[in-house]
C-alpha cells in the first residue's frame, strides 16, 4: 500500500494567497503544497529556490497530496513506480477535476509516476476552483470467508509527512510527531453513505511505516482510523484523537494485528495521512475537499466576510511610486505585505482615515508581493523593484 508519491510540483510562483492562516491546506495553498510547520520553515529560509524542482523544500519535506488504488479491482503493477503500485482500472480509480477537466489522480496512471499538477506551471495559479474535486470508486474486493481471504479495494488520497523512496517501496523515512496536537479538522462536501461494516467506508487512516522492512521486522501496523460522518452540503468536522461519543475515542483499528501498535505511537510517529474510499461493495462518492487543518481551524468557505468589489475600490486607494506605498483607507486598519511564500514580511497600522499615508518599502528584496487589508478585504498585488 506504498504509493506514495507527489502530485505534481508547482515550480512555478504562486500568487493566490487568500491561504487562511491556520489551516495547512485550501485550494489556493501557495505551490499547492500542505503547510506542516516544517514546510513552512523551509519555503520561508533563504536557499528555498521555488522555480527549481529539486529544491529540498519540495523533495524531502512531503506535503503533496497524491492518490492510490489498492484490491482485486486495482490495475497493473507498475514497478517503476513501486513494488505495489498499481494503474487505476474503470472499477477502481480516483480522478479529480483539474483545470476544467477529469483526469485520473493515480501517478502509477502517468509515466513520470507522480499525477497530475495542480498549479500552472506557467504563472504559479491554482488549477482548482475553490476546491480538490475528486471522485473515488472501488469494486467488491475479495471476501472469502471459508478460505480466511480478505482483500478489500481501495482507492484514496493522500500526503506524506516526509520524503519516501517509493521505487524501493519504502514508507516516509521521518515520523512526525503530532502529541501537542488534538487531531485533524476537514472542511467537505460528500455524497457517501454509511457503510454496514464498521471497517468499511470512507474515512482518515493516520499512516506509519507500511513497507516490506516493517514486515519482516514483525513491526505490527494495523492503522488507526476513523469514518468521515454523513451528510449533505458543506460539512466542517472535527476529527480528534480521543474523545468522541460516550468518550471511546474517535480514531479505532481493525484489530487484526496481534501486538497492534497504540494510538499515541500512531501520533507520535506519524509518517501520512489519508483519506481513504475502502470496503467490498461497489461503490463511487463524489468528494470535494475545501481545507484540511488541525482541529478547531477549519471552517466553512466564505465564512470571513469579504468586501465587494465596489466596497473595496471605496474603502482602500493606493499608488506606488519608486517602492513607496501611498495609501488611503475609509477607517484605521493594519497593512500586511506577504511575500509569495505567504510569509507577512512587513506591517504598518494606518490610523488616519481618507488621509494619504506612505508605506517605505525600499527594504524589501525585489520581487513580487501581495498587499493586503485583511479587515477591508482588501487584497492586491505589488512589485518591488
Amino acid at each position: 500500500m506504498n504509493r506514495l508519491k507527489m502530485v505534481g510540483l508547482a515550480i512555478a510562483l504562486a500568487t493566490g494567497l487568500s491561504f487562511a492562516q491556520g489551516s495547512l491546506w485550501t485550494p489556493d495553498a501557495p505551490f499547492g503544497i500542505v503547510y506542516f510547520d516544517w514546510i513552512v520553515e523551509c519555503i520561508n529560509g533563504p536557499a528555498f529556490n521555488e522555480t527549481d524542482s529539486e529544491d529540498p523544500c519540495y523533495k524531502d519535506h512531503g506535503g503533496w497530496w497524491f492518490g492510490f488504488v489498492a484490491g482485486p479491482s486495482s490495475g497493473d503493477t507498475m514497478k517503476a513506480c513501486g513494488p505495489s503500485s498499481t494503474k487505476s482500472t474503470e472499477l477502481n480509480y480516483l480522478k479529480a477535476k483539474i483545470g476544467g477537466n477529469i483526469v485520473s489522480f493515480v501517478g502509477p496512471d502517468y509515466t513520470n509516476c507522480e499525477g497530475p499538477a495542480v498549479t500552472n506551471i506557467d504563472d504559479g495559479t491554482s488549477l482548482l476552483e475553490n476546491s480538490l474535486e475528486l471522485q473515488f470508486s472501488i469494486g467488491n474486493g475479495e471476501k472469502i470467508p471459508a478460505d480466511d481471504l480478505y482483500e478489500p479495494d481501495i482507492a484514496a488520497l493522500a500526503v506524506n509527512l516526509s520524503w519516501a523512496d517509493n521505487k524501493a517501496g519504502l514508507s516516509p523515512n521521518i515520523p512526525r510527531d503530532f502529541s501537542n496536537k488534538n487531531g485533524f479538522c476537514l472542511t467537505y462536501e460528500s455524497d457517501h453513505k454509511e457503510f454496514s461494516a464498521k471497517d468499511e467506508g470512507l474515512g482518515i487512516e493516520l499512516g506509519w511505516i507500511e513497507d516490506e522492512a516493517s514486515s519482516k521486522n514483525k513491526i505490527p501496523y494495523d492503522v488507526w482510523h476513523t469514518k468521515i460522518p454523513v451528510g449533505s452540503g458543506i460539512q466542517v468536522k472535527d476529527f480528534p484523537w480521543t474523545g468522541g461519543e460516550g468518550g471511546t475515542g474517535v480514531f479505532r483499528q481493525e484489530g487484526w494485528s496481534s501486538a497492534p501498535w497504540p494510538l499515541s505511537k500512531a501520533i507520535g510517529e506519524m509518517r501520512s495521512v489519508k483519506i481513504r474510499l475502502k470496503g467490498y461493495e461497489e461503490t463511487k462518492v463524489n468528494f470535494k475537499l475545501y481545507q484540511f487543518g488541525w482541529a478547531g481551524e477549519c471552517t466553512t468557505p466564505g465564512s470571513t466576510p469579504i468586501a465587494s468589489g465596489a466596497k473595496v475600490a471605496s474603502a482602500v486607494n493606493f499608488n506606488m511610486v519608486n517602492n513607496i506605498v501611498n495609501m488611503t483607507v475609509s477607517k484605521p486598519a493594519a497593512v500586511q505585505v506577504i511575500n509569495l511564500h505567504g510569509k507577512v514580511v512587513y506591517s504598518q497600522n494606518l490610523t488616519v482615515a481618507n488621509t494619504v499615508q506612505k508605506m517605505n518599502l525600499n527594504n524589501l528584496p525585489t520581487g513580487v508581493y501581495m498587499i493586503r487589508v485583511p479587515s477591508l478585504g482588501y487584497t492586491n498585488k505589488i512589485i518591488v523593484k
